[in-house]
């Protein structure tokens, strides 16, 4: 949360960084349900075989694990022609799940002037696609015993070199209205000492994604390789240096909106939008009953269906 710059109403009022947000939103429910289960679309025998080998060998180092866990996935995707069984089943089920997780924000921004969004069915198969993709790159990755570590950014945390920025110009905005901020407090108490100030994470969109595996016999050394598939990517903010005047300057999304109502302000519908979408992605993603909510709801949400990604073996097998 920016405290100069927007407070929590810019996630949803600036165009980018709310594109940024749901960017962020899709990939964290890509994260916790297609690239963190053992094999994405395996069916119950198959993911029960996963599961005992994997709490056998709990104390086992991490690489037999993986070697394991990728041979019983060829072994048995050898059966089925390299799908696992409900692949597609889980590919509509999380589909529809982020599809309606998203329709609150798609509502909001239609009723922009002089926006014009895409279809309810194009939005539908957009997602169908990017799901798809995701779960065939999942079953990729789980058929090899290279071991991928999917690491996020904590929003506030300091910017490092190493993160990339994916909106400038909201940084920049931040920058200039704490700036701005710095003036007026400096003329209106010119013997306090100016406050440092640091660009910080706002939103993580894409986190770190490193792969490791074990170097091979033949190269006759020991140890482990290392390679960044994905350099962390995030929308900053200019906040305060020190951690202690960026947590006084915080204020929660509750506390932000119970702050309006308390000045007899109601409070704007951006802050209402926020606050529905993360309780509604913390309690799909993290929650059995809200996933067991979104599958009922699945029967009522039936856009057109279009043409499946191809299913291709070689994808696969590497």
């Amino acid at each position: 949360m920016d405290a100069r710059a927007g407070k929590w109403e810019r996630l949803l009022r600036d165009s980018g960084e709310r594109t940024n947000l749901l960017q962020a939103i899709i990939f964290k429910a890509l994260d916790n349900r297609v690239f963190s289960r053992l094999l994405f679309g395996a069916g119950s025998k198959h993911d029960e075989t996963l599961h005992n080998s994997d709490v056998a060998l709990i104390n086992a180092e991490g690489f037999q694990r993986s070697e394991l866990r990728a041979h019983t996935n060829r072994a048995w995707l050898k059966m089925s022609r390299g799908e696992p069984d409900l692949f597609w089943r889980e590919v509509d089920k999380l589909t529809t799940e982020v599809y309606l997780l998203l329709l609150h924000v798609y509502e909001f921004t239609a009723s922009f002037d002089g926006y014009e969004p895409i279809s309810r069915t194009e939005l539908y198969q957009l997602l169908h696609d990017v799901i798809s993709y995701a779960g065939w790159l999942s079953v990729g990755l789980r058929m090899s015993s290279a071991i991928v570590s999917i690491n996020w950014l904590i929003p506030g945390e300091l910017h490092a070199l190493d993160q990339v920025s994916t909106c400038q110009p909201a940084y920049e905005a931040s920058k200039e209205a704490a700036q701005q901020q710095g003036m007026r407090l400096q003329e209106q108490r010119p013997e306090r000492k100016q406050i440092s100030s640091m660009a910080r994470v706002k939103i993580s969109v894409i986190p770190e994604i490193i792969r490791y595996r074990p170097y091979p016999k033949e190269a006759n050394v020991e140890g482990i390789d290392s390679y960044r598939m994905m350099e962390p990517h995030a929308v900053h903010y200019h906040g305060l240096q020190e951690e202690h005047d960026e947590n006084r300057a915080f204020i929660s999304l509750p506390d932000y909106i119970k702050k309006l109502r308390d000045r007899n302000c109601a409070p704007r519908n951006a802050a209402l939008v926020i606050m529905v979408t993360i309780l509604i992605c913390l309690w799909v993603l993290y929650t059995t009953s809200g996933q067991q909510t979104w599958q009922e709801a699945k029967g009522w949400v039936n856009p057109e269906p279009g043409p499946e990604p191809e299913k291709s073996w070689w994808s696969l097998t590497w």
